[in-house]
């Protein structure tokens, strides 16, 4: 396992204590944003300290950490199903641990909880990979296969 000197986590939501002691385990400092910039410039500027990323975020943005020479980390996640009411929550949070449980309270009426089980790190690598479709090797057309 590596250990790395200084991690960025991005995330909105405190950490659950498990995420923490994760972090604390493969980091020997760590400072955390809510928002992870958009503009290439800035990415370049905030990436240039750190060693590794860690957070949730799109395949666009784990490009651009790539393409920056820095590691991306996400936190595995599975979820527990959505619930209508705080007390059916409260019966998962007791089941699996209060460490370990993500709840995502609804933002608006009618909608449901959400319930995650955080299950460790793990490294994301964004590979592209290119498939020829029509090949004009010599000047004339050809289909792939011909």
């Amino acid at each position: 396992m590596e250990i790395y000197n200084l991690c960025l986590i991005t995330t909105r939501h405190e950490l659950l204590e498990l995420q923490k002691q994760d972090v604390q385990t493969i980091c020997k400092q760590f400072e955390t944003v809510a928002e992870f910039p958009q503009n290439p410039q800035e990415q370049k500027q905030l990436l240039s300290k750190y060693d590794v990323v860690i957070g949730t975020l799109p395949v666009n943005l784990i490009q651009a950490i790539q393409q920056n020479g820095k590691t991306y980390i996400t936190f595995s996640m599975k979820s527990l199903g959505t619930f209508k009411t705080a007390e059916e929550v409260k019966g998962v949070v007791e089941k699996y641990g209060k460490d370990s449980v993500a709840i995502l309270v609804p933002s608006k009426p009618g909608e449901l909880y959400r319930a995650m089980l955080y299950q460790g790190l793990k490294e994301v690598k964004v590979v592209v990979q290119e498939t020829p479709i029509i090949i004009h090797a010599d000047g004339s057309p050809a289909l792939k296969g011909e």
